[in-house]
């Protein structure tokens, strides 16, 4: 199945609040994201009308600090992805 993209306000996403990385991943995506643009879309999941990243936090970060204000993204839909049944 083709995954369809696309773009969401990125203060209708929350962040992990777990998630741990080094500052020096940042300024790669960084540098990546002002070389090429956004390559790959965060993989997003919708619940409480807000939208939760599955993968592509780093990505979110550094647009936000770039003061972009729309993000390519993936919908992921039905329960949450890697939940229990």
């Amino acid at each position: 199945m083709a995954r369809k993209e696309r773009e969401i306000e990125l203060a209708r996403i929350s962040p992990n609040l777990r998630c741990i990385f080094d500052s020096e991943s940042l300024v790669e995506i960084r540098r990546a994201i002002l070389e090429d643009g956004q390559l790959e879309p965060v993989r997003l999941w919708l619940t409480q009308g807000m939208f939760r990243i599955l993968d592509g936090e780093k990505r979110w970060r550094v647009l936000r600090m770039l003061g972009v204000t729309h993000v390519r993204a993936v919908i992921e839909e039905g329960e949450r992805p890697g939940s229990a049944p």
